[in-house]
């Protein structure tokens, strides 16, 4: 939403908005010239009357705001409605999709293009300017990250759609992972040019055979149109070789670490690639990507214990981040795990529990709500008593008791996760 406001902002709009707390993102956004109110009743309504109003989906039904605005007549949009039509301006979108990884992929798409010598303009869900989603470019190409919740990314009409991968998630929007699986499968269908799938997906395998329009493939293994294959990988990142099925290798550093990330870059690599550009001139740019906020950032550091921030919040995302850890050196790691939202803690109850319990200990915090009211029968002492089961150490800590006993435990690294804000835990270790 903060990027829609501040595309808008750059339009010469007048842009009103409400949230429930100020933070470094409400104040850049005041600054450039938007008014915020920092509640969300009906009377905000009738103290802005605006021409169109655009919403989150994270708003509810029985949001004074909404209703209000539909009393009055006055035409309500979602986010993604207003993304699909700021996105038409442009010769040629490339939507970035995946239950993992699309906020990465799409600040790696930006310096990937950027190296051909187009300016993209870049619209995403997460900091890749210092609190700011969007970087303002030309014209001729945008790279727009296209979320699947609500099926919201059925609103972009791109040139060309970027499939990273496919999970079962947002168990409170899609029912059953087939249901999901249709939702990209029209996403694919609804590139102008081609849809950019991964092999090494098992979900995005299965809808391939249903595609009506073109795939182009990759993978880390043969069989695709594109392969990757990582060579070494250490704590500075990884070296890996990316070619075309026929074609002669090209080497590739990257400076983040994780084979996901490599799985990233050859996702942006196959779309450039077949859409004709010289991929060779992206080498110094992916050598110098050095990553994107709250995606493994290290933050601080603790006597010997390296201290991350990471956004992970599914139980793949949470095992890709310690693989990535351990393939960088790190030994013994802890991790203080926010769980986002009840409905997801439940469907994958004990995913997260078999994940979490692999860490050296797991700190748990209170579930992030975020648009959800209903419990659901969880909680983070009953998920952290799982994990103990499994054998691992684990609480439900407040911030100052999971300071101390880090300080006590005294990993290696430390990785507080989750999509919740954990402000007050990040605190206590960001230096």
């Amino acid at each position: 939403m903060s990027t829609l406001a501040e595309i808008c902002i750059d339009k010469g709009l007048n842009v009103y908005g409400s949230d429930i707390a100020k933070t470094e993102v409400t104040k850049r956004l005041e600054g450039l010239g938007a008014k915020i109110f920092y509640d969300q009743r009906s009377q905000n309504v009738h103290t802005v009357l605006p021409d169109i109003a655009v919403y989150s989906l994270a708003i509810g039904e029985d949001s004074e705001e909404l209703s209000e605005l539909r009393l009055l007549g006055i035409p309500t949009y979602s986010r993604a409605e207003l993304l699909g039509a700021i996105l038409s301006e442009y010769e040629r979108v490339i939507s970035v999709s995946g239950s993992h990884g699309k906020s990465t992929a799409v600040s790696m798409a930006y310096a990937v293009f950027s190296a051909f010598g187009i300016e993209p303009t870049v619209m995403s869900g997460a900091e890749i300017a210092p609190h700011s989603g969007y970087i303002r470019g030309g014209k001729k190409l945008a790279i727009a990250e296209g979320c699947e919740y609500g099926s919201s990314f059925l609103e972009l009409h791109p040139t060309v759609q970027i499939l990273l991968n496919l999970d079962l998630d947002h168990v409170d929007y899609y029912p059953s992972i087939e249901d999901i699986k249709s939702a990209f499968r029209e996403a694919a269908d609804l590139a102008e040019d081609f849809a950019v799938l991964s092999l090494d997906s098992e979900n995005l395998l299965d809808i391939i055979p249903r595609l009506s329009g073109r795939a182009v493939t990759f993978s880390k293994n043969d069989g695709a149109d594109y392969r990757y294959e990582i060579i070494s990988s250490d704590g500075r990142g990884s070296e890996f070789l990316f070619y075309k099925k026929g074609g002669e290798p090209i080497s590739f550093s990257l400076s983040v670490i994780g084979e996901h990330n490599v799985a990233n870059a050859a996702a942006i690599l196959t779309a450039a690639s077949a859409l004709g550009y010289d991929i060779s001139l992206a080498k110094s740019a992916l050598r110098g990507f050095n990553g994107v906020s709250r995606r493994l950032e290290r933050i601080g550091r603790l006597g010997k214990c390296e201290i991350f921030y990471d956004y992970a919040h599914h139980p793949k995302e949470i095992g890709a981040t310690r693989d990535a850890l351990l393939g960088a050196g790190f030994k013994s790691i802890g991790v203080i795990f926010s769980p986002h939202t009840y409905s997801r803690t439940k469907a994958f109850f004990d995913d997260f529990a078999r994940e979490l319990s692999r860490f050296d200990f797991a700190l748990l915090t209170e579930i992030y709500a975020a648009r959800e009211t209903d419990n659901l029968g969880v909680s983070s002492a009953i998920l952290s008593s799982a994990v103990s089961d499994l054998g691992a150490f684990s609480e439900a800590a407040s911030p100052e008791r999971a300071f101390n006993i880090v300080k006590e435990r005294s990993p290696d690294c430390l990785v507080l996760m989750g999509a919740g804000d954990l402000k007050e835990y990040k605190a206590y270790f960001e230096k």
